[in-house]
């Protein structure tokens, strides 16, 4: 679980949140609009992608911009944006804070992978990645990774050379 700072904890308590709010994917019922009648070519960009499949975002939005979308879209067109919310994690850099641009504690990805190749950043990101935790981003974690997929690669290789032996004998 992510430990929410005191402010954050007045804002859910704000708005009387009775359940932690942690990545995972919130069921929202809705309607279909009937578009099976009307020609693909007919179609304005608004019918096509309205309503969508999935939302996705941080959090700290989720009262800001999802349920204002949510109450809009029902009040104008009687059909809830989308079927379901995914809310995801922060990445946060090595002192624990939030990455952003403004802040200029963002790494840039084409440097990581220039640096570890693309494979290691990945597994960086996929290993972190825990529902409901905040990821925090270190570059001796993607090192240490780098070195971990060089290893398997290695074995496949050793592997794809042992075959070829048995293959020739």
């Amino acid at each position: 679980m992510f430990k929410l700072t005191p402010q954050e904890t007045e804002l859910l308590a704000k708005y009387q949140i009775q359940s932690k709010i942690q990545s995972k994917i919130l069921e929202l019922k809705t309607q279909k609009v009937d578009l099976e009648n009307q020609k693909e070519s007919e179609k304005t960009d608004f019918e096509t992608f309205y309503p969508t499949q999935i939302m996705t975002s941080a959090w700290e939005i989720f009262y800001a911009w999802i349920i204002r979308m949510i109450m809009t879209g029902k009040y104008f067109t009687g059909v809830i944006p989308f079927e379901r919310y995914f809310c995801h994690a922060w990445v946060l850099d090595e002192h624990g804070k939030k990455m952003s641009k403004s802040l200029g504690n963002v790494v840039d990805p084409s440097t990581e992978i220039a640096k570890y190749s693309s494979d290691a950043v990945r597994l960086c990101l996929l290993a972190g990645s825990i529902p409901g935790k905040n990821l925090r981003y270190r570059a001796e974690n993607t090192e240490k990774y780098r070195n971990f997929v060089t290893k398997i690669i290695n074995v496949a290789k050793f592997l794809e050379y042992q075959e070829s032996l048995l293959k020739n004998t």
